[in-house]
């Protein structure tokens, strides 16, 4: 859970805490419970993902175009490299794709062959013309100064 912006996300210092050994009402034997700010660790960058096109594609091969870009507070050098985009029918990875991050931007296509979302499906489900829900998952994996980030939207095909 992440802390509003301007204050310090503070966590509960459990080893600072030890157990009463007398008799109910000592207190002798109680230490404060302390609380510490977290380890320092690399900002988060979140991940905001649109669908440019429809979110339904009725004819395959089933294309999706991706846009989205990586928001917060930091330079934009920090954001290089590729996000990865993954296309799952549940938990069964139908086909992924890679996109290049162009200034923390990223836009690309993705296609799904009905091969691929046929190998996805069920066998009651492969004949039958019936909608299938998609997820699409942009995953970025961060980079030595930014934590990784990632964001799911759902489309249908068929």
């Amino acid at each position: 859970m992440a802390a509003p912006p301007g204050r310090a996300a503070r966590r509960l210092d459990l080893g600072a805490h030890r157990r009463c050994r007398g008799t109910p009402g000592d207190v002798s034997g109680l230490t404060d419970v302390r609380t510490s700010a977290p380890p320092a660790s690399s900002p988060a960058a979140a991940t905001a993902l649109t669908l440019a096109g429809a979110k339904r594609d009725k004819k395959a091969p089933y294309v999706y175009v991706v846009k989205g870009r990586l928001t917060g507070s930091f330079p934009a050098s920090a954001c290089s490299g590729r996000v990865s985009v993954a296309v799952r029918r549940g938990a069964k990875l139908v086909t992924s794709a890679t996109v290049p991050l162009a200034g923390c931007a990223f836009s690309g296509k993705v296609t799904v062959s009905s091969a691929k979302l046929k190998r996805a499906l069920p066998k009651r489900i492969r004949k039958r013309h019936s909608k299938v829900r998609l997820t699409l998952t942009v995953t970025w994996p961060g980079s030595s100064s930014l934590a990784a980030s990632s964001r799911s939207i759902t489309v249908v095909a068929r």
